[in-house]
């Protein structure tokens, strides 16, 4: 049985209000160091550049996310930081995202969280479905532990 996802896909892609882009880092990221500051991960000779000194932009359009869990204390890079994990969703006909991408967010639509303006997210992989609408990933923000 063939499924008839045009109108739903119609449907979820009238929800990507928000603007993003994706940046995938083309030497790869095991030159990269963990930058607690930022939470993301910079080429070292970067100066703390959010991982995109050696980035370029795979997709340039709408999403729309959502949390999926509270932030929690990990160890990342080698230093504690508070981790929230996020859902996002973008275009079906865009190219795979890969784990390492790195999602900006540009424009949050006026009823947003404006808090989450030009935030960077650390792609950690894909959700899949049976029923794809959407191109559906989840991700990180790591930020500095409270004092």
């Amino acid at each position: 049985m063939k499924l008839r996802l045009g109108g739903i896909r119609r449907v979820v892609e009238s929800l990507m209000v928000d603007d993003c882009t994706i940046y995938r880092d083309l030497h790869g990221t095991e030159d990269n160091e963990f930058d607690s500051d930022t939470g993301l991960y910079a080429p070292a000779e970067s100066g703390g550049n959010p991982g995109l000194d050696d980035a370029r932009p795979i997709y340039n359009g709408p999403c729309m996310f959502s949390v999926l869990n509270m932030p929690g204390v990990v160890t990342e890079g080698g230093i504690v930081v508070q981790e929230a994990v996020y859902q996002a969703s973008i275009l079906i006909a865009s190219s795979p995202v890969l784990a390492e991408d790195v999602l900006t967010l540009n424009r949050i639509h006026d009823e947003g969280d404006q808090s989450l303006a030009n935030k960077s997210f650390l792609i950690r992989g894909q959700l899949n479905s049976t029923y794809p609408a959407s191109r559906r990933f989840y991700m990180v923000a790591y930020e500095p532990v409270p004092q």
